[in-house]
């Protein structure tokens, strides 16, 4: 099938590639849509989630507020989203088992937010890489969901239905000096996060 875009120069196919494997593995009741979503966020971000910094730390309040930390208990601390290991998805209710505070989250979050990150040249690789990566039904699924060449606003997306109810997400996006310093001053986090350390 070919790309739905030219390839940009430098592109790291092989690592979007990566990413995509990882994630449909991991989640395997995940759809395009939620591999579209895995696309956005390792280009963009969090940006689509900060409407502002007191917005942002209340919506993350309320959300876990109403969090059962007992549901998923076999749910990895965080997932790498980006093939250079520069953005994590951290993942709330193990944080939150952990013992790991709120309003540290909740900076964590708010300051990677702040970094401007990738564009649309960074997307137009990850979109070469993914559909080119992973199967063609998937991959049809997928053009189906990406702006054409000609649009200059990359849209985020909810997550699939299936993927909502297999796996109830509830993270927050952090760049990985973020999370090392999460994970250097919360020793029991450290202790419980997954395999898949951030690079340095």
């Amino acid at each position: 099938m070919p790309p739905p875009y030219p390839q940009p120069p430098a592109c790291d196919t092989q690592g979007w590639g990566r990413i995509a494997e990882q994630h449909i593995s991991k989640y395997p009741s995940s759809t395009a849509r939620d591999t579209y979503k895995v696309l956005h966020q390792g280009v963009f971000g969090a940006e689509h989630a900060m409407p502002g910094a007191d917005i942002a730390l209340g919506w993350l309040r309320a959300e876990a507020d109403g969090l059962s930390i007992d549901s998923f208990t076999d749910e990895e601390l965080y997932d790498l989203i980006s093939p250079d290991g520069s953005l994590f998805r951290l993942n709330l209710r193990p944080w939150f088992r952990a013992g790991g505070d709120l309003e540290v989250f909740g900076r964590a979050f708010i300051g990677t937010g702040r970094i401007p990150r990738g564009d649309d040249a960074d997307f137009r690789c990850a979109a070469v890489a993914i559909v080119t990566e992973i199967g063609p039904t998937r991959a049809e699924e997928l053009l189906a969901l990406l702006p054409v060449s000609s649009e200059r606003v990359v849209p985020a997306i909810r997550y699939s239905a299936a993927y909502e109810q297999a796996y109830s997400p509830k993270y927050r996006i952090v760049d990985r000096e973020h999370l090392q310093s999460l994970l250097e001053s919360r020793p029991g986090v450290t202790a419980r996060r997954t395999s898949q350390r951030p690079a340095s």
